[in-house]
């Protein structure tokens, strides 16, 4: 009848196939007396984001590869998370992402260049903060088939996280990789983000690293502004790390991406406007059939390039973990029990080797006898780090 108001009861719409693209989900009404309407519905999908904090900083990451605001379509009016955010300077961080190289041709991308999303597809999602470690994989239509796990370590007080990379040949099709990110750093409000510098950080290199293994590259802004930076490193035989600093006229692009890889640490801008990082670590040789190689990422800021560097060479000062070998007389180990003693422990973990967290406990003792015959790890949190214990189970 008209003008009379009608209640539409409870519905849904299921989208079945995965989609990165914009929907419209339209919803048809049919009433007595001819009567016809229909209701339309925005979808928009964007990749789930996961903040992690500690005392000192804050940041987002998303499931398929991006860092700080989400990119991708639309990211101009949906900004999910925050940047990177350390809680004495502020944010710094516009946006980054993950990147893989294929035999120094095919590029894979989280970035928004030549398609508005990412081209990465999820796996395992990070889901919660206390399940540190996502996979994703590239699009299952294309040749390319490359497997990238990224765990996060992040501990309790310090300015800044390591991210273990692990990249995967997962179609066995013995390729040559390349894995890197980008970081587009924005620092300073009075100079509309353009007043930026980059430079190379070769003293946050920790002497343990050779230096064909280690990058270190920063974004700073002109006067007194802090600085934010990366570090990439590794212990593979054949690994090679790369790094370089453009400005936002020449853009992020795959001709980019792959002349960096190929080019060690020696394209560096010295223009001060708005500026942007690569960063990564090349494979030189072919992997094996579903060979995984590993790298490591470390992501801080600082009152100056100095500072800067500091906190990085702290961050990259254990390969294997954030490893802090003056807490291993406080841990013993004696018939699948773990004892600590140490006023600064916090936590510990016992995780498989998928990643998935299969108890946590703030007890001193940890024991493990519970546990099917396996390989596992133990992560025991103290304030200023972690320690990480593998474990081997025989029944």
């Amino acid at each position: 009848k008209r003008n009379e108001s009608l209640t539409i009861g409870r519905f849904k719409f299921v989208v079945v196939n995965e989609s990165s693209d914009y929907l419209t989900m339209r919803l048809d009404i049919t009433g007595s007396n001819d009567y016809n309407d229909f209701v339309l519905f925005d979808f928009v999908p964007n990749p789930e984001i996961t903040t992690f904090e500690n005392e000192k900083i804050k940041f987002s990451v998303s499931d398929v590869g991006t860092f700080g605001y989400e990119s991708g379509a639309f990211y101009e009016n949906y900004k999910l998370g925050v940047g990177f955010i350390n809680k004495d300077y502020g944010n710094g961080l516009y946006r980054a992402g993950v990147f893989a190289v294929e035999d120094d041709n095919n590029v894979i991308t989280s970035l928004e260049m030549a398609s508005d999303e990412s081209e990465f597809y999820n796996i395992k999602p990070y889901k919660e903060p206390s399940n540190t470690s996502t996979i994703m994989s590239n699009d299952p239509f294309r040749d390319t088939r490359v497997e990238i796990r990224q765990t996060i370590e992040l501990p309790k007080n310090l300015p800044w996280v390591r991210i273990k990379v692990d990249v995967t040949d997962s179609a066995a099709f013995g390729s040559q990789y390349s894995v890197g990110y980008e970081f587009d750093w924005d620092i300073g409000i009075s100079g509309g983000y353009k007043l930026n510098t980059t430079t190379f950080l070769p003293n946050a290199r920790p002497s343990s690293i050779n230096e064909e293994k280690f990058a270190a590259i920063s974004t700073s802004g002109i006067g007194d502004l802090p600085s934010f930076g990366v570090a990439m490193y590794s212990d593979e035989d054949d690994a090679l790390a790369q790094a370089a600093g453009y400005t936002a006229g020449n853009p992020i692009s795959n001709s980019v991406i792959t002349s960096t890889m190929q080019s060690g640490k020696t394209i560096i801008t010295e223009s001060i406007e708005d500026v942007y990082n690569i960063i990564g670590m090349r494979f030189n040789t072919p992997f094996d059939d579903y060979e995984t190689k590993t790298c490591y990422l470390c992501v801080s800021s600082g009152d100056d390039n100095t500072d800067l560097a500091a906190n990085l060479k702290e961050c990259a000062s254990g390969v294997t973990s954030v490893n802090l070998d003056k807490y291993d007389e406080n841990i013993s180990y004696v018939d699948r029990v773990f004892e600590v003693r140490s006023q600064n422990y916090i936590k510990a973990d016992i995780i498989d080797l998928s990643g998935r967290i299969l108890s946590t406990s703030s007890d001193n003792s940890i024991s493990l006898v519970s546990l099917n015959q396996g390989v596992y790890l133990v992560r025991f949190e103290f304030v200023d780090g972690f320690v990480i214990k593998k474990v081997a189970i025989v029944n």
